[in-house]
């Protein structure tokens, strides 16, 4: 309660209240109004199916990851004093860049994306209390690894993860990072054409429907990337495409308002026999593939250098209060959409959750906002994984003007249909993500800022180890060991293991 009302008085010193009171309004307007319609109440599948202090609990739990994180790294730490030569809780004189409430909005609106459509099937894998819990360890864990990525760049005067990288770690092995962001990357884009095809094929049906032959995802996604996909991508300045991270954040909303309003109305529960006291706290192996879900929901921690540098008066105290409000709204979040998808469509839920709905002008909105969204964002990352590509090339000696069209068109043509051909193969987004999040997450999110905290925070000799040094220390080792762990029992829990029939847990709540 402190926080929020800490963050309303930002809001209003910043005099940026009105305008976010008003697109609030606006979207619980719209859902509301259109969820009386009449043919909007057919349009969700009949539930069957209560968490209360896991939320309040992970919210402040999360909030207080990375503020702990900044204690340690108190003034007067000699590691912390490491390259730059200034102490860690010093305040950098920059008044230019971004304030704090603009950047805490910025970083959640970078965490709160795609991602989340997958968090009702993590609860229905992993279940509603363990999901909550898993929810919140990954939470904490991931602002206190994105915080201990600020901590490398305040001790190393750097601004970007490369930069970081090199610095730290030593320039030839800087190709690990570019191979790492090309995974990452390109594994994005590969759920952001599962999407585009859920969202078209869905919302072509209905709009569309004598044109039977845009009802698959085959052929949508197809003409998406022939007309819009690759002549984006290939644009050399991306900045109109700007715009789409405020379209992304407007359709995000609305599908958020959209499934909790139907839960509020539809849901029941409290019911013995429905969804949520059936799915209250099982022991599955699935446990882990819904906490890969989670990591990979939490995912932004290539931008913590970024937004450490684009901070105002930025120090470590201030950082972490950045990330501790970020990273607690989108728990937030997380939680009221993960609980809220899961109690509305039970066992039945989708890998996308919106593509359980079966239709209706609410629906079709939804539907096309998020096409939209994420159609116009692809290029954005896209571009990053090219960047990386030709670097990790021009260091092999192969690529010698990467801004070259010899070079772009070849490589975005190949490279924008290789995830056009996943994207119609593949239909289930959380499994796309669950693999990120085992993979990727765990390098960027866990191993790489332990190894990179390790390197710079060894005492030159056993005296100068500080206690909070030791504890930081010892930290990053476990940081190492949880992202392994987990990511290998993710991937063996989604391709080797046996999987749960929810098909019959389905069938027994029905009856």
């Amino acid at each position: 309660a402190d926080n929020g009302l800490r963050l309303w008085k930002l809001l209003r010193k910043q005099n940026r209240l009105r305008s976010v009171a008003k697109a609030s309004a606006l979207g619980v307007i719209l859902v509301v109004t259109m969820r009386r319609a009449p043919e909007a109440r057919a349009m969700v599948l009949e539930p069957k199916s209560g968490p209360g202090i896991e939320v309040v609990a992970g919210v402040a739990a999360v909030g207080g990851a990375a503020f702990a994180g900044a204690r340690l790294a108190a003034p007067g730490d000699p590691v912390a004093r490491h390259a730059a030569g200034v102490d860690a809780g010093a305040a950098e004189t920059v008044k230019s860049g971004s304030s704090l409430t603009a950047s805490t909005l910025n970083l959640s609106k970078n965490i709160i994306g795609a991602g989340m459509l997958s968090l009702p099937y993590a609860m229905q894998g992993a279940g509603v209390v363990p999901f909550l819990i898993g929810l919140t360890l990954f939470g904490i864990i991931n602002a206190y690894s994105f915080f201990l990525l600020g901590w490398c760049c305040h001790a190393t005067g750097t601004k970007s993860f490369g930069e970081l990288w090199s610095k730290t770690l030593g320039p030839d092995s800087a190709w690990i990072a570019e191979l790492s962001v090309i995974g990452n990357n390109s594994i994005a884009c590969l759920a952001y054409c599962v999407l585009i095809g859920d969202f078209l094929s869905k919302a072509l049906a209905g709009l569309l429907p004598g044109v039977v032959a845009l009802h698959g995802r085959g052929l949508d996604l197809l003409l998406v990337a022939c007309f819009l996909l690759v002549p984006l991508s290939l644009l050399k300045d991306l900045a109109m495409l700007r715009f789409s991270s405020l379209v992304g954040l407007g359709a995000t909303l609305y599908g958020f308002l959209l499934l909790a309003s139907d839960c509020a109305t539809n849901a029941n529960i409290m019911d013995p026999a429905g969804h949520v006291m059936k799915n209250l706290f099982p022991l599955r192996v699935d446990f882990f593939s819904a906490l890969a879900i989670c990591s990979s929901a939490f995912m932004a921690h290539y931008n913590s250098p970024k937004f450490y540098g684009d901070l105002q008066e930025r120090s470590l105290p201030r950082f972490a209060k950045l990330v501790r409000n970020a990273f607690g709204l989108a728990f937030i979040a997380f939680a009221i959409f993960g609980f809220c998808g899961f109690a509305l469509f039970g066992f039945e839920v989708q890998g996308n959750v919106l593509t359980n709905y079966g239709g209706g002008t609410p629906v079709m909105l939804a539907w096309l906002g998020m096409a939209f969204s994420v159609i116009f964002t692809y290029p954005l990352v896209f571009s990053t994984l090219r960047d990386s590509v030709a670097a990790l090339l021009g260091r092999a000696g192969i690529v010698q003007d990467a801004s070259s069209s010899s070079f772009r068109v070849p490589f975005t043509v190949a490279a924008v249909a290789t995830t056009v051909v996943g994207g119609t193969i593949l239909n289930n987004v959380a499994v796309v993500n669950g693999v990120k999040g085992a993979v990727m997450s765990a390098c960027l999110a866990f191993v790489y800022p332990a190894l990179l905290h390790l390197k710079l925070s060894k005492p030159k000799s056993p005296a100068e180890a500080t206690p909070a040094t030791k504890i930081m220390r010892l930290a990053s080792y476990a940081l190492i060991v949880i992202g392994v762990a987990s990511g290998i029992m993710a991937l063996l829990a989604m391709f080797v293991l046996p999987k749960t029939d929810f098909k019959m847990l389905a069938e027994e709540v029905a009856r």
